[in-house]
C-alpha cells in the first residue's frame, strides 16, 4: 500500500506530520498494518503452500506446475508459451 492510500483510509490529509497524530490514529494505523497488509501476505503464502502440496502429492496439477505448463486445461502445444516464458524471467 502506498502512503496516500493508508492516510486516506485513516482520514488524514496526505502531507501529514507525525507529531500531529494522537492515539486514535496510532491505533488505526496499527490495525491497518497488522490486519490488511498481513492478510495479503497470508493469502500468497496459502497459495504457495497449496501448490507445494500438489507437487508433493505428484498430482496432475502439481506436475503441470513443476513443468511450468498451463495448469487449468489450456492448450499447451501452441498456446503454452506464456507460462513457459515466465519461467525464464524469474
Amino acid at each position: 500500500m502506498r502512503s496516500w492510500q493508508i492516510t486516506s483510509k485513516l482520514g488524514l490529509a496526505y502531507p501529514f506530520y507525525g507529531y500531529r497524530l494522537n492515539s486514535f490514529f496510532f491505533a488505526g494505523l496499527n490495525y491497518l498494518l497488522n490486519n490488511v497488509l498481513t492478510s495479503k501476505i497470508k493469502a500468497q503464502r496459502a497459495i504457495t503452500i497449496h501448490i507445494k502440496r500438489l507437487t508433493d502429492m505428484r498430482s496432475y496439477h502439481g506436475r503441470r506446475h513443476a513443468m511450468y505448463l498451463p495448469v487449468r486445461g489450456q492448450r499447451s502445444r501452441t498456446n503454452g508459451r506464456t507460462r513457459k516464458h515466465l519461467k525464464f524471467n524469474k
